[in-house]
């Protein structure tokens, strides 16, 4: 079955660019412009409400100045467990 909602994971990955975004002390409205999407795009790839497509991923990490795997670093059974998500699933 496809499911059409963004997964845990999706969070994980946002809060990851949110924190290297804030970490460049770039505000989000900056960050849209140079991503080239609405403030609310940028809002929900955050909060992991719209996932990020790869497209997008490599994007922002360009304008992030970090590698795409930045932001799947650290994820092991504890990380995702706190996002309510066991590896079982």
């Amino acid at each position: 079955m496809i499911e059409h909602y963004p997964q845990l994971i999706d969070k994980y990955v946002g809060s990851r660019v949110k924190f290297e975004r804030e970490r460049l002390n770039i505000d989000q409205s900056q960050f849209s412009l140079a991503l080239g999407v609405s403030l609310d795009e940028v809002q929900k790839y955050e909060s992991g409400e719209k996932r990020i497509s790869a497209e997008r991923l490599i994007t922002l990490a360009k304008i992030l100045n970090i590698q795409v795997s930045d932001l799947f670093k650290d994820i092991d059974g504890k990380t995702l467990k706190k996002y309510g998500h066991s590896i079982d699933n």
